[in-house]
């Protein structure tokens, strides 16, 4: 599954990114990529801005009780630009302004 402009269907829920999201993020193998090294104390900015139920995709069971709850699990890695990590872990490129982007 791959983004398709600001959203990106996965199964039962469809995920909205914020506006924005593809200037400070990529997606590359099944991961969200921030497009920027931060610095101690610094944020990401808002990659998701909402989630959904895909049109159609649930049961009537569950549309019929008027509730559903969906938990997403977010996972972070970070990892530490020295050493040429990011390309031999993650497969990314770090320019010397901190740019992050896909390995060529």
């Amino acid at each position: 599954t791959q983004p398709s402009g600001n959203t990106m269907v996965l199964g039962d829920i469809t995920l909205h990114f914020a506006d924005d999201w593809s200037s400070h993020w990529f997606y590359q193998n099944g991961y969200f990529y921030y497009r920027k090294v931060l610095n101690p104390g610094e944020k990401t900015t808002k990659l998701l801005s909402g989630v959904t139920l895909t049109n159609g995709s649930l049961s009537d069971p569950y549309v019929d009780s008027g509730k559903v709850t969906v938990t997403i699990d977010v996972l972070a890695d970070i990892l530490q630009t020295a050493g040429n990590a990011p390309e031999t872990e993650w497969g990314v490129t770090v320019g010397s302004g901190g740019e992050v982007t896909p390995k060529n």
